[in-house]
C-alpha cells in the first residue's frame, strides 16, 4: 500500500511540476515555435490565456494537488506527517497565484473570487 501512496503522490507531483514549467516556457515557446503541451492541450494562441483556458488550466492543476492530498491521506507517515501535511494538502496551493506566489510570471492566477471560493 505504501509504495501505491508514494506512486500516486509522485505522479502527481511530477505532473504538476511538468505543467508549471510549460506554462513558465509559453511565451518563449510561442515565439521560437517550439511543442508546448500546455499551448497544444488548451488551444493557446501566441503564448496568452484567455479566460476559459486560465480556469480549465487552474483545474487541472488543483486536480493534481487534490490527488496528492487524497493519496496522502491514505498512509500513516509517522513524525513526519505534520511536515508532509503542510505540502500536500489543497490549502497550500490557494491564496494569491497559488503554492506561496511562486507560479511562473505568465501562469494563470485565481481570481480574488476564485481564490474566497476554494
Amino acid at each position: 500500500m505504501r509504495r501505491r501512496v508514494l506512486e500516486q503522490m509522485l505522479y502527481h507531483l511530477g505532473r504538476w511540476v511538468y505543467l508549471i514549467d510549460a506554462a513558465d516556457d509559453l511565451q518563449k515557446d510561442a515565439v521560437s515555435g517550439n511543442y508546448n503541451p500546455v499551448a497544444l492541450r488548451y488551444g493557446l494562441r501566441d503564448g496568452k490565456w484567455d479566460e476559459e483556458s486560465r480556469r480549465a488550466f487552474a483545474r487541472t492543476l488543483d486536480h493534481s494537488i487534490h490527488m496528492i492530498a487524497t493519496a496522502f491521506e491514505l498512509w500513516d507517515f509517522g513524525v513526519w506527517r505534520p511536515c508532509w501535511r503542510v505540502r500536500c494538502t489543497p490549502g497550500f496551493c490557494r491564496g494569491p497565484g497559488r503554492a506561496g506566489g511562486h507560479l511562473p510570471q505568465n501562469a494563470p492566477q485565481r481570481t480574488e473570487k476564485e481564490t474566497q471560493e476554494g
